[in-house]
């Protein structure tokens, strides 16, 4: 399962060799969704470029076109045909065309970059699977809506609100929206041979994280079968204090290996919360072994890894939209603030280890890269910066209200006024910043 031959070829180079390649296809399709755009709309495209730099290739289609690629792949440029005094050579001018032709173009290389964002992770979900958390339950929170709805560690969900359960981030999507707060949700759970029906009820908590950022959610108080957790986590086992110890937590565990237990763990929130676990010596072997990885870390529940979910075609197709649509949403936050960076805007929503499959791993970092990239450079082109996609559509929507010479002079002070409002949005977003200038 690790890989076969994949396995002995490092992953790193594979990755190093693969993402630049990515990053080519990236700003490339990007310049071809203008082409296409301009094709269709019958407008003479003269050149398109791809990176800055020294020339690797360049060849002129069978339409006139010059296609170039150049060595550093940060950028690309396409340039259609120019204005001409000629009325009989109009035909195929970019700004002889009409105003919805012009936008159409315009709009198409970011178009194109968020349809690629999406097609990428189709093909992964499609192909290798969804990377999924098995729903199965690993702890119970002493004194939570969970335990007080009965649910036992080593239950597995199979389904909620009468949808079927699959993967843990279905019980996510539903317990963390603050609106279930206080709503009572119907679970199904399988419990060794048997099926137990019971009813949970979410509450809201609102609190600063340890990386500085202010996280409101919806929680019923279990531990999932995800990462292991650090030794330096725990806080307390079977009510010892381990003084936040690894060494001390190590002993505690190591005693009360395959039984059930309680531990305090210090959570996101900065607060310890206890849980009833069962850790299993069967899957924390590198417990024992100074040398390996895990030696510092302890696996929860019945399973040691994530997994990836086979999906069909449409199955892939809807939560790659739904995906595509996060991570537009988390590039948006990011791209807000000035300071510190919300990594969970952009993470993947789950990772599987590379010890489940390594040609998977590497390949899922390569597109989750690229398809970063490719949200990224649809939502920066859509800025009202000079020389930008968003500078143009802009100065086009003035022309459908004012006119196209009207347009032409209001347009450059437009887009002025758009990148001080941008800059003022975000000023305001970065509140903790500003506030480091008046002290």
């Amino acid at each position: 399962m690790g890989g076969g031959f994949f396995s002995l070829i490092n992953g790193h180079m594979v990755m190093g060799a693969a993402i630049p390649l990515v990053a080519v296809l990236v700003f490339f399709l990007h310049e071809v969704g203008h082409y296409v755009a301009a094709r269709l709309c019958r407008v003479h495209v003269e050149r398109i470029t791809v990176g800055i730099g020294r020339t690797l290739w360049t060849r002129t289609d069978r339409n006139g076109t010059l296609w170039t690629i150049r060595v550093f792949p940060v950028c690309g440029f396409i340039q259609v045909a120019q204005k001409t005094a000629d009325d009989s050579q109009r035909k195929g001018v970019f700004c002889y065309q009409p105003l919805w032709k012009r936008a159409l173009i315009v709009a198409a290389g970011p178009l194109t970059n968020i349809v690629l964002a999406w097609f990428m992770f189709v093909a992964f979900f499609a192909l290798a699977g969804q990377p999924s958390t098995p729903p199965y339950i690993a702890g119970v929170e002493i004194g939570g809506p969970a335990e007080e709805a009965g649910f036992l560690v080593g239950d597995q969900i199979v389904a909620l609100n009468g949808k079927p359960v699959q993967r843990y981030e279905d019980v996510l999507d539903v317990t963390h929206d603050t609106e279930m707060a206080g709503q009572v949700l119907s679970f199904v759970i399988k419990r060794g041979d048997n099926v137990v029906k019971t009813d949970a009820q979410p509450i809201s908590v609102s609190y600063t994280d340890d990386l500085g950022f202010a996280r409101t959610h919806g929680r019923i108080g279990v531990l999932p079968v995800h990462y292991p957790l650090n030794l330096g986590a725990f806080v307390t086992v079977n009510g010892l204090e381990t003084g936040e110890d690894p060494a001390r937590a190590r002993a505690l565990l190591l005693e009360r290996m395959d039984r059930t237990i309680v531990i305090g763990i210090r959570s996101r929130d900065g607060n310890v919360h206890e849980y009833t676990v069962n850790i299993l010596s069967s899957l924390n072997d590198g417990f024992y072994d100074p040398d390996s990885p895990y030696y510092e870390r302890v696996f929860l529940g019945r399973m040691k890894h994530n997994f990836y979910l086979d999906r069909g075609l449409f199955a892939s197709m809807k939560f790659a939209f739904r995906d595509t649509t996060r991570l537009i949403t988390g590039v948006t936050g990011v791209a807000g603030r000035i300071g510190r960076t919300d990594r969970t805007l952009v993470e993947p929503e789950t990772w599987v280890s590379r010890s489940v499959s390594t040609w998977k791993h590497t390949f899922y970092i390569v597109f989750y890269v690229g398809i970063c990239l490719s949200v990224s450079i649809a939502l920066m082109n859509l800025l009202p910066i000079p020389g930008f996609d968003g500078s143009m559509l802009l100065r086009y929507l003035l022309e459908a209200f004012t006119g196209p010479e009207r347009a032409e002079v209001v347009g450059p002070y437009a887009s002025r006024i758009a990148l001080l409002f941008l800059a003022g949005a975000l000023m305001v977003i970065n509140l903790e910043t500003l506030a480091l200038f008046m002290k």
